[in-house]
């Protein structure tokens, strides 16, 4: 024993189909993670969520690769983005789903 105190988990997350890029915890829930992809897409997981295989909330953020995101400190429902194509968006929680979605 190493002394550590993490704990590791046997399941795998398995969101993306590519490369992540970035990924946060949300400022105000531990359980809530976001990760960006060379495969274009945000998306939330729920870490309470057993089934692993499937994120919580999937949302085709840009066309190209999305290489960093950031969670809002102030408003922690915005969720910006940022693309190879140099594009960037901002993202609000409350209003998407499980739909790809963009506002």
């Amino acid at each position: 024993m190493d002394g550590s105190t993490w704990k590791k988990d046997t399941i795998a997350y398995k969101y993306h189909t590519k490369s992540v890029e970035d990924l946060q915890f949300s400022p105000v829930d531990k359980n809530q993670l976001a990760s960006c992809s060379v495969d274009g897409t945000l998306r939330l997981a729920d870490l309470r969520e057993p089934n692993r295989k499937k994120s919580h909330t999937t949302i085709q953020a840009h066309n190209s690769d999305v290489n960093v995101l950031s969670w809002n400190r102030k408003s922690p429902n915005l969720i910006a983005t940022g693309a190879d194509d140099g594009s960037f968006k901002v993202w609000d929680k409350r209003y998407l789903d499980t739909s790809i979605s963009e506002i």
